[in-house]
């Protein structure tokens, strides 16, 4: 019975070796799926907060990737969500933070327009681009 229990691990190495693979046995595949919208240490991002040099909350922020192509999360439709729109109706997805509407005395609105994580804004020392 031991014996059989020892075999069980040396086959898979076997069947799992380069030689193996010369002997005709199926090749190990390895599949790597990439999660939509935008990661960070393994996490989905869920909002991002865009602060001028000041220190300001800006509001409805375009943000955009190295080529071009606007930069979204991910996330799926969600009613609550305040939408951005461009002339002639067309949904902007891209437009940073994220608002939320709650429902206020019959009314949907955002609350808490300047509303953020807490966070320490550092003083930019660095002079501004353009004067």
């Amino acid at each position: 019975m031991v014996a059989l229990l020892a075999i069980v691990p040396v086959e898979r190495h076997v069947r799992d070796s380069p030689s193996a693979l010369a002997l005709g046995a199926p090749p190990i595949e390895y599949v790597t799926q990439v999660a939509p919208g935008l990661q960070l240490d393994g996490r989905q991002v869920q909002n991002i907060y865009p602060y001028s040099r000041t220190g300001k909350l800006l509001h409805d922020v375009l943000l955009y990737d190295d080529t071009g192509r606007p930069l979204t999360l991910g996330l799926g439709p969600d009613p609550w969500r305040r939408v951005v729109r461009a002339v002639g109706d067309r949904t902007i997805a891209n437009a940073f933070p994220i608002r939320y509407f709650e429902e206020k005395r019959g009314r949907r609105q955002v609350a808490h327009p300047d509303a953020s994580p807490r966070v320490h804004v550092p003083t930019i020392v660095t002079p501004p681009l353009t004067p």
